[in-house]
């Protein structure tokens, strides 16, 4: 694995043509990114508010009964888990990489100027383990710890 500071560097090394592989069908840049904000957004606001909405109802206390009863927020600890989400949302793509990420061709972004942490991967990979990559941090992150709270 690399470090790469700045934009993602020019992919120059692979061939998929002469390899037999074929590109991927993708929507542009610009409705990909307005798809992915407003499927995020949603991802997170419906599970957030259905817990808020739950909590309020069935767990926290009534103040009006117990004044005392409410618990203050540990904003510190909220911070830290908002601010390593997004390192650990790329680091699970990573793994999903060849050799688990600790490929040569594996690149790990980090672009201050515009506040972009990513990996990148130089090369070509199968289409299940490319599927397997893209859908590591859902699964580990959103659907793991759902099913973990459900039980």
């Amino acid at each position: 694995m690399r470090l790469h500071l700045g934009n993602i560097p020019a992919d120059t090394a692979s061939d998929p043509g002469a390899e037999g592989l074929h590109s991927i069908r993708s929507p542009g840049p610009t409705i990909s990114h307005v798809l992915a904000s407003v499927l995020g957004l949603f991802l997170l606001g419906v599970p957030i508010t259905g817990i808020c909405l739950l909590l309020s109802t069935f767990a926290i206390p009534n103040p009006e009964v117990d004044p005392n009863s409410l618990q203050p927020v540990a904003w510190g600890a909220s911070l830290l888990a908002m601010v390593s989400f997004i390192p650990l949302h790329e680091l699970l793509h990573l793994v999903g990489h060849p050799r688990f990420g600790t490929s040569d061709r594996s690149i790990l972004v980090v672009w201050p100027g515009k506040l972009l942490f990513g990996v990148y991967y130089e090369g070509c990979m199968s289409r299940t383990r490319w599927l397997l990559m893209r859908i590591a941090p859902f699964v580990l992150m959103s659907i793991l710890p759902a099913v973990f709270i459900a039980i």
